[in-house]
């Protein structure tokens, strides 16, 4: 289905500007929300599933935020009592994700005002985090080429929990000292909402999608957002550019 555009105008309250007022960091999805990767997850999806089939574990069954990492997860576990094994399993499902996220990695390419954004956050004195489900090699190839300003950038390697497990969220505070009051999460998947609500952070979705925007409202953002170019004039005290979900 082609994107939508989404009309905000009266769809929600005036944003909570008083913890707008208070954030001094904003935490960024890399994939769709920075950086439009095209990876297809839903090959990826299908290869993970074969693979859980040839070591003849049992499917995984869907459920709400239950994705690749969470299927390798799931098999992973239930090899655990031989160690070796689990550890080959989980070495092979790796690869697969890696392979789908290297393959798109030259076609991969800034969504247009991101480092614009970015830069301009910076240079207003905002700290600028990256929390990410993407592995280091995917991403280093291209912010190789495209340089993302940020201060922290984590990706799946580099926590025990990725999100939406808030400690994700929460190591990527702690390196910049800042607090919950004092953060913002923005994404464009529901896992980025959920992941800010349970760290307790404003969160804001953004999307041009109105059924993705629908799926980032249910999942409780405080914001929505169009584009992220329209972050800096909402820290700044506007409320023109998103509605609050809630005061």
């Amino acid at each position: 289905m082609d994107p939508v555009a989404f009309d905000f105008k009266g769809l929600h309250q005036s944003a909570p500007r008083g913890r707008l007022k208070a954030v001094r960091g904003v935490f960024f999805d890399f994939d769709g929300t920075l950086v439009a990767t095209r990876i297809d997850f839903a090959a990826m999806r299908q290869a993970i599933a074969g693979l859980l089939q040839r070591w003849q574990l049992a499917p995984v069954a869907p459920g709400p935020y239950h994705y690749v990492l969470e299927m390798v997860a799931a098999g992973h576990k239930a090899l655990q009592a031989d160690a070796e094994r689990a550890a080959a399993f989980e070495c092979e499902a790796i690869d697969i994700i890696e392979t789908f996220e290297m393959q798109t990695c030259p076609f991969a390419a800034p969504i247009p005002g991101a480092v614009e954004t970015l830069v301009q956050l910076a240079a207003t004195g905002y700290q600028v985090g990256i929390i990410t489900r993407n592995g280091r090699r995917g991403v280093a190839a291209i912010t190789s080429r495209y340089p993302l300003p940020h201060d922290v950038l984590l990706t799946r390697e580099d926590v025990a929990h990725v999100k939406p497990h808030p400690e994700h969220l929460l190591t990527a505070m702690r390196a910049l000292n800042l607090l919950p009051s004092q953060a913002l999460m923005v994404g464009d998947h529901p896992t980025d909402i959920v992941c800010g609500k349970a760290a307790g952070v404003l969160s804001a979705g953004v999307s041009r999608d109105a059924v993705r925007i629908a799926e980032l409202a249910r999942a409780g953002a405080d914001l929505l957002i169009s584009t992220v170019s329209e972050l800096l004039p909402l820290l700044d005290g506007g409320s023109d550019h998103a509605r609050g979900l809630r005061d």
